[in-house]
């Protein structure tokens, strides 16, 4: 996965009223909200899996990471179906409408200003603050491997 200081093209998008981004570079499609199929998993951040042409991805949503309320799917939400080490994996939105350029100074990184995460950036952008996702600032390794093994 690419460094945020070489990418600063990003896909806004927003989970229970915070703006996330997620490097262009790692998306792979936006697609409508779909049925998800729930897996055994103890991980409270799995979701469950879908099958995108052929292919079972795991999706995640990032409501009890960052203690949003908990949603259940509805027609109008967006799948954002992203990688982490050449893995696709997929990630619950309201909405995934936006692609901007950020100025690569305004990007700060911050630590542990969130419970579980080892490090996070934020950038300003109209009066917003944007998590920059990327998924190993947000869950460990082991969980993320986890995610991608509960799929198979």
């Amino acid at each position: 996965m690419k460094e945020f200081e070489n990418d600063n093209q990003v896909l806004v998008f927003e989970r229970g009223g915070l703006n996330f981004a997620v490097p262009l570079s790692n998306v792979i499609k936006v697609i409508a909200a779909q049925e998800i199929t729930p897996v055994a998993s103890i991980n409270k951040h799995l979701s469950g899996i879908i099958n995108y042409k052929g292919e079972i991805i795991p999706v995640i949503t990032l409501d009890n990471k960052f203690c949003l309320e908990t949603k259940t799917l509805k027609v109008q939400d967006k799948i954002i179906l992203t990688r982490y080490q050449d893995k696709p994996f997929a990630i619950i939105a309201d909405n995934a409408d936006q692609i901007i350029s950020i100025n690569v100074d305004s990007v700060t990184n911050m630590d542990e200003r969130y419970t579980g995460l080892t490090k996070l950036s934020v950038a300003d952008f109209e009066n917003n603050i944007i998590l920059i996702y990327d998924p190993s600032t947000i869950f460990s390794d082991t969980e993320i491997i986890g995610f991608i093994q509960s799929a198979s």
